[in-house]
């Protein structure tokens, strides 16, 4: 082969390696454009979490992180035991940790936190919030009987021993599914309002908020504005993150159409707690294994010195329930939503 041919020859070379590379081995520039990774991925297995009944089983987890440790931990995690979806063990319980991961009883601590007050009632919907003014837990839940609803707080000093303050106030239907509190000046309260037909519903369900002085007596609900497009919102959680100055809240909603049994999960912000934006791409969909049948309630949590969002959530594989755990990053997390 002559000089002239032979450099020829390794030129086509270079420019077909470069395109190649570009594109992936068989790819095209068209195919790559359309590649779209989620930033947050499903948990390959569920974590461990200790129930009372000996199940395993869990949902609906909320988490607060306390940098500087509170009584020996640095993460709290409120939720219920629901072996196959077990209404009667679906009470408020407890479990610490040190890594978000591993998690166990505090030494003396005993669940369930409260039972209901006759067999015709249910407890529901568990959330934690750690109050920096008195330096206590505390977790709100529901207490569910026929037409009305209650809210109902527990305090404690050191997560072992918690004190039950009785019914906050109560409701008809289901006017305060999945409450969950923050404090940014006046304690605060976002509930669902799943009305009379809750679940089953033909129309999207609203989210109320409320305001209180001390985490006790909570005014009148207004309306807020969250909503995503073509669903039901059914559970929420609604954390503030002081460095991005905003709300985050962990969406479960459901296909308009469909029941609660289909919940996947979205992401929303907010400035002021009253007017959000949402997302309407899913946060994180079911996965392929103990997660396979919905994505359930669930909580965001940021650290600003990673840039990294992290993520407890609840689901359901056939009929049995279960806690996971994901992270990312946030910056790419936000870019992806947005794309």
């Amino acid at each position: 082969m002559s000089p002239r041919l032979i450099l020829k020859f390794i030129f086509v070379s270079l420019i077909i390696a470069a395109v190649t590379a570009s594109t992936g081995c068989g790819g095209s520039t068209a195919g790559a454009a359309e590649i779209d990774p989620v930033p947050l991925s499903n948990a390959p297995n569920p974590l461990a979490t200790p129930t009372y009944d000996g199940s395993g089983q869990s949902v609906e987890p909320d988490v607060v992180f306390v940098q500087s440790g509170w009584h020996g931990f640095t993460y709290w995690m409120a939720f219920s035991p629901y072996p196959n979806g077990n209404e009667r063990d679906e009470n408020p319980s407890i479990l610490a940790s040190n890594d978000g991961t591993d998690w166990g009883l505090p030494t003396g601590l005993v669940n369930p936190l409260a039972l209901p007050s006759t067999r015709d009632k249910e407890l529901a919907d568990a959330s934690i919030f750690y109050d920096a003014d008195s330096n206590q837990l505390w977790v709100y839940y529901i207490d569910v009987f026929a037409t009305t609803m209650s809210l109902l707080r527990l305090t404690s000093s050191d997560g072992i021993t918690w004190q039950n303050g009785g019914v906050l106030f109560t409701v008809p239907d289901q006017e305060i599914l999945s409450p969950t509190v923050a404090k940014v000046g006046s304690y605060k309260m976002w509930v669902v309002n799943g009305g009379s037909q809750g679940c089953y519903t033909t129309s999207p369900l609203t989210v109320d908020y409320r305001s209180s002085p001390d985490g006790v007596r909570w005014s009148d609900p207004q309306a807020t504005d969250m909503a995503q497009t073509g669903y039901s919102i059914w559970h929420i959680n609604v954390v503030w993150i002081p460095s991005k100055q905003e709300y985050w809240a962990a969406v479960s909603a459901f296909p308009s159409g469909l029941n609660c049994d289909s919940t996947v999960l979205f992401f929303s912000t907010s400035m002021d707690g009253l007017h959000w934006t949402s997302y309407q791409k899913i946060a994180l969909d079911k996965g392929a294994s103990w997660d396979r049948d919905q994505i359930y309630r669930s909580v965001f949590l940021y650290d600003p010195a990673k840039d990294q969002i992290s993520l407890w959530y609840s689901a359901r594989g056939g009929q049995q329930w279960h806690i996971g755990f994901t992270k990312g990053n946030y910056d790419e997390f936000q870019a992806w939503l947005t794309q």
